[in-house]
């Protein structure tokens, strides 16, 4: 059965104009600050994301002000422990850089951060239909190495009001690896707001998200990906 909705429209559409009412460079800049504070596996403060950037309190706390509350989540005592899909909170996917595990709200995320914080990593999570443990190797400009290798991502077609309200719950929560599409396939019958595409289509999605979400800023990195993606990748559901 043919996916509900246009993967190429998912990438063009919420990939691309997402949840954030406008996205200026500062803003962009903050982002990536912002990951790469939180890779210390400790809290962050706007304060500390300010020293980072160099620029004033006061003009963080604007740019916050274009962020949903719902797109980073904080520790009322210490300061923010996730943002944006990055988390030093537990989650159902591990995010390994070097000997720090961090975890992210979906797959995806995982698949587009190692481009912009510039470093390798792992994936490691379980597939939630047969508890099959499946990781992924990548490296800033693409894929090393996975397994399962016929692994393929769970898709929906996001709601950009839900995802302002709730992010985690309208979108992350449903996007994750399966162990292959027969598997997904069973497991998303009677589910039609589902699809799935390939574990190359996934990343090829992370990278659209990342031009999108950082269209100022030179990520220094040039797509590589094994195998080549196919157009097919991209229609893939159920």
């Amino acid at each position: 059965m043919e996916s509900q909705f246009n993967l190429e429209a998912l990438m063009s559409g919420f990939l691309g104009d997402g949840y954030l009412e406008c996205n200026p460079p500062a803003l962009q800049e903050l982002s990536i600050a912002a990951y790469k504070l939180l890779l210390d596996g400790k809290t962050i403060t706007p304060a500390d994301i300010a020293v980072d950037m160099g620029i004033e309190p006061k003009e963080i706390s604007k740019l916050f002000e274009l962020i949903p509350e719902c797109a980073y989540e904080s520790d009322d005592r210490t300061g923010i422990t996730a943002f944006i899909g990055l988390s030093i909170t537990r989650t159902n996917h591990e995010f390994i850089i070097a000997d720090r595990t961090l975890h992210t709200w979906c797959v995806l995320d995982g698949l587009f951060l190692p481009q912009v914080i510039g470093r390798s990593a792992i994936i490691k999570t379980k597939c939630p239909a047969t508890g099959t443990e499946i990781h992924v190797e990548l490296y800033p400009k693409g894929i090393t190495s996975a397994a399962p290798e016929d692994m393929v991502m769970s898709v929906v077609d996001p709601d950009r009001d839900a995802c302002c309200e709730n992010l985690r719950g309208a979108f992350c929560n449903h996007v994750n690896f399966f162990a292959n599409k027969g598997t997904f396939m069973e497991w998303a019958d009677g589910k039609p707001e589902y699809g799935c595409v390939t574990l190359a289509a996934a990343y090829q999605m992370a990278m659209a998200r990342n031009r999108a979400r950082f269209p100022d800023i030179d990520l220094k990195n040039a797509v590589s990906i094994k195998p080549n993606i196919k157009r097919e990748d991209l229609n893939e559901g159920h």
